[in-house]
């Protein structure tokens, strides 16, 4: 996961995240697919269309992914296998 030091661009990603995603009534993760996929594709026009490219955006969202789930996801379905029962018995 990256880890980023505190300082501008930090408290500009926080701000972002607290005041219009943080601070909504209601989840919209249409908006969030939306804003990933606008930032993707700034970088490519930023970087150039290329394997590389792609590649990075890829492993990104990818490692992202496994991070949520190793932080988030796997500790969730412990405590709710422990409340409800395990399936794999």
């Amino acid at each position: 996961m990256p880890y980023i030091a505190h300082g501008k661009d930090k408290a500009l990603v926080d701000k972002l995240v607290a005041v219009y995603f943080l601070e909504t009534p209601v989840i919209k993760m249409g908006v969030l697919n939306y804003f990933v996929t606008k930032l993707m594709i700034g970088i490519i026009k930023r970087f150039g269309e290329s394997y590389d490219t792609y590649n990075a955006l890829v492993g990104v969202l990818e490692c992202a992914k496994q991070e949520l789930i190793r932080r988030r996801l796997s500790p969730y379905e412990d405590k709710k296998c422990k409340e409800n029962g395990d399936v794999y018995e």
